[in-house]
């Protein structure tokens, strides 16, 4: 998600009537919106959207907005902000979906889809600096493969499906995060549309002190509608702005999975390669480690993946990321 405004957030239990998007609130809404781009969807005007719209990643948040706004301007989002603030209407916003404690997700209010526009799942790269400036409803893959194209990787998230928006105002840790620092240390502004339905532009020189409050707690001041990132380049551009260990354009990733019977050997070795020692040395890896529980009848653990950087389609093109089926080791083999 992009934000969720404490006096917006749903309680769980359901809105009070006032809170939600009453038919004569919707028609004076659409009023309002009508020189915007935008669409503004109810379950009634276009089942199978609304459908898609309040879909989540865990089916507990999904919730039954009154309606769906779809921006394809900031003007949309700043008239409706304002709207549903005079309004005590209940207001959430989507980027990627995946809040699995519903703060993407409005019982009867109005719900603003970031991630079901084309303007705001958008990613651009300013060359001159090294930045990458994404749409506040784009989701890690879409800044990935932008900062791919241009030979940039930025600190994101570590899976690729999930929003930008959610993950960069809550910190945001990354596998080079011992390196490169949080999300957060990595951002250099944020356009913001506030509840009174202005547009802001905050960073360390415009609305200092709101910049310092959005990076960690950012979900309580408005909606986050773009965000501007430092991007590190890997093989290209000055040694000095490279990420070590990436010359040539080199990344790669995988996941293995052990028995129980080798834990100990694989913590040992984990330690080795990324503990302080490791760090010390100038590592550039970082690891993961997980413990799954087999299913009833046996087997490897289902849903188990990894990202591949690098990889080739089947069409020839060159993709910053592809999912792998893991590897998994049924057998004790020698951890080096």
């Amino acid at each position: 998600m992009a934000m969720g405004h404490s006096k917006w957030q749903e309680s769980g239990t359901g809105n009070a009537p006032e809170n939600r998007l009453s038919p004569l609130a919707l028609q004076e809404l659409n009023s309002r919106l009508s020189y915007t781009g935008h669409q503004l969807i109810t379950r009634e005007s276009d089942p199978a959207k609304y459908a898609r719209c309040i879909e989540r990643w865990s089916m507990a948040a999904v919730k039954p907005a009154g309606a769906v706004l779809i921006p394809e301007s900031i003007d949309a989002i700043s008239i409706a902000v304002h709207y549903a603030t005079q309004k005590s209407i209940d207001l959430a916003v989507r980027g990627g979906g995946h809040s699995t404690a519903g703060s993407s997700s409005t019982d009867g209010g109005l719900l603003i889809d970031l991630g079901s526009s084309t303007r705001f799942t958008q990613v651009k790269v300013d060359k001159t600096k090294d930045h990458l400036i994404a749409g506040g409803g784009a989701n890690w893959d879409h800044v990935d493969e932008a900062g791919f194209a241009a030979g940039l990787a930025t600190v994101g998230g570590t899976v690729s499906d999930t929003g930008i928006g959610g993950l960069t105002l809550g910190g945001g840790y990354w596998w080079l995060s011992g390196k490169l620092g949080l999300k957060i240390d990595n951002l250099i502004a944020v356009e913001l549309v506030t509840a009174d339905g202005k547009v802001l532009t905050v960073s360390e020189e415009q609305n200092a002190q709101l910049f310092w409050a959005l990076r960690g707690a950012g979900h309580n001041f408005g909606v986050a509608v773009s965000f501007t990132y430092q991007g590190h380049a890997y093989g290209t551009g000055p040694v000095s702005k490279r990420i070590a260990g990436a010359e040539g354009g080199q990344a790669y990733a995988g996941t293995l999975v052990f028995p129980v019977s080798q834990l100990s050997q694989v913590i040992a070795v984990l330690d080795r390669l990324f503990g302080v020692q490791g760090s010390l040395k100038g590592g550039t890896g970082a690891g993961r480690f997980a413990l799954a529980r087999s299913p009833p009848g046996g087997g490897p653990p289902d849903g188990y993946f990894f990202l591949k950087p690098k990889s080739i389609d089947e069409s020839g093109t060159v993709r910053a990321y592809d999912a792998c089926t893991v590897c998994f080791i049924d057998k004790e083999v020698d951890v080096v």
